[in-house]
């Protein structure tokens, strides 16, 4: 059951109801029953799978909290790390290293037949197994208690509106909020629609409508001309944010609709001045997940080798998050490159603060924008192809513009089509441009006059309902 579909809609609307008519201390046990329901939509035989990591790692995360016995505590952490660690590893990546495998041993004459798991990967594993991997380091080090009622504990885990794309939530924000009783508050309501639909505008208008293009170029860029491919790329920054972040937004919002409050997961990504800023507003939660168990213990670790130990605890952070992403080279390749890319700006900070002393402010900034942009495009470039040497015929294709291919009629029949997606994206960057204005995310619009606040809102509705790209398709990042 997809966010955008309409079967959400109304699965969405009948929970709300019912939500609010039960009485407080039952109403977690509907948001349970209605997230095992949502799983259930997109596979019901991985439920089993789902029910093992919960159930496990609850009892040994108590376990491990209640032992006098320091080993024996490490014994129960590691029990949940390396279980979870290996149901990921099994679904996600165990074809991709027997298939690398078996290319290896025929590269060297030799000939095998392995079986490969075939019953697909569980929607959301990606995002649950390290939200689980989480909530067990966090009651380790007593960042945490551990979770005592095992319905509230499945609930962390299965919470419908983040299930399948986050945000990955610690255990100290959502947690504590599932214990109390939420109340009806309008303003939540109204706020968390709000963010709901605008969520929607980001994925059936900006995200799905540039998809077409996106789809067009990178499926067959031969057959493309330099600027059609220009356009596609930097239409792919936008799509995979919009897709992305328009999720999130629908996420939040509904949540917040039933009085919880999940953490931002984007932050105007496109204004940051330098990668490690950009990784602090793009995929919070992953990367503030990466930063808090990987790159934390491992710069620590590495401390005696001083600069050399943060490059190398960058490089294997960075590049673990680009594995996570999935399975292939690709995905490799786009980690080590945000690697080198950190590894690199860390090392020449000495440098980038003598630049920004010695130049304008101005051109400073908006220099360094510009480099980041790109850098983040190029990767993207990397992350979307089917494999490096497509992804390096793209961007050689960008030199090969025909002066015939100039104007608004670039993408052939698809003028209409075309000229929305650039109305849409600047909606989206105007956004974004009003959101730096006001600290409550989504909220400028509330000083604006009652009649011109609906009137905007109506106008929304019409432009969701008459320009949306309504093929329910998968969001981006329902397949990690």
């Amino acid at each position: 059951m997809a966010l955008n579909s309409i079967h959400y809609l109304f699965f969405l609307s009948i929970v709300f109801v019912l939500y609010f008519l039960l009485p407080g201390k039952q109403r977690w046990k509907l948001l349970l029953a209605a997230s095992v329901y949502f799983y259930c939509t997109f596979d019901v035989k991985f439920l089993v799978l789902i029910a093992f990591s919960i159930f496990t790692s609850f009892f040994l995360t108590i376990k491990s909290e209640e032992s006098a016995d320091q080993s024996k505590k490490k014994l129960y952490l590691h029990m949940v790390v390396w279980s979870n660690v290996l149901i990921l590893c099994v679904f996600k990546y165990y074809n991709f290293f027997v298939e690398s495998a078996v290319d290896l041993f025929v590269s060297m004459g030799l000939h095998i037949s392995p079986t490969l798991i075939q019953i697909g990967m569980p929607i959301g594993l990606s995002f649950y197994t390290f939200q689980i991997i989480g909530y067990s380091l966090d009651v380790y080090y007593d960042v945490s208690k551990a979770e005592r009622n095992l319905g509230i504990y499945s609930l962390y885990i299965l919470f419908f509106p983040k299930l399948i794309s986050g945000p990955i939530e610690q255990s100290q924000n959502l947690l504590p909020q599932l214990h109390k009783e939420q109340n009806f508050d309008y303003n939540r309501v109204t706020s968390g629609i709000k963010l709901i639909a605008w969520g929607v505008f980001k994925k059936v208008c900006i995200a799905d409508r540039l998809s077409v293009f996106v789809d067009t170029v990178f499926s067959s860029p031969e057959s493309h001309g330099g600027l059609q491919a220009i356009v596609g790329c930097y239409f792919l920054v936008f799509m995979v944010y919009a897709d992305f972040s328009g999720y999130t937004d629908m996420a939040v919002g509904t949540a917040r609709i039933f009085g919880f409050d999940l953490i931002r997961n984007f932050n105007r990504p496109f204004i940051s001045q330098n990668l490690t800023e950009f990784w602090k507003r793009w995929h919070i939660s992953l990367y503030a997940w990466f930063y808090e168990y990987i790159y934390n213990p491992l710069s620590f670790s590495f401390r005696s080798l001083k600069k050399w130990g943060i490059v190398l605890a960058i490089f294997i952070t960075i590049t673990l998050s680009g594995i996570w992403h999935g399975a292939g080279m690709k995905f490799i390749i786009y980690g080590l490159l945000n690697s080198l890319g950190l590894s690199i700006e860390y090392l020449l900070t000495p440098f980038r603060v003598k630049m920004r002393k010695s130049i304008s402010p101005v051109i400073y900034k908006y220099c360094s924008i510009f480099i980041t942009f790109h850098f983040f495009l190029f990767c993207l470039i990397v992350f979307e192809s089917d494999n490096f040497k497509e992804a390096l015929s793209i961007i050689k294709s960008f030199s090969k513009i025909n002066i015939h291919e100039v104007g608004w009629y670039l993408f052939g029949d698809n003028k209409i089509e075309f000229i929305l997606a650039f109305v849409f994206v600047f909606i989206l960057l105007g956004m974004e441009y009003w959101q730096a204005k006001t600290d409550n995310y989504l909220s400028f619009h509330l000083k604006l006059p009652y009649l011109v606040r609906w009137t905007v809102y109506s106008a929304v509705i019409f432009i969701v309902v008459y320009f949306g790209v309504f093929k329910t398709s998968e969001f981006v990042y329902a397949q990690f």
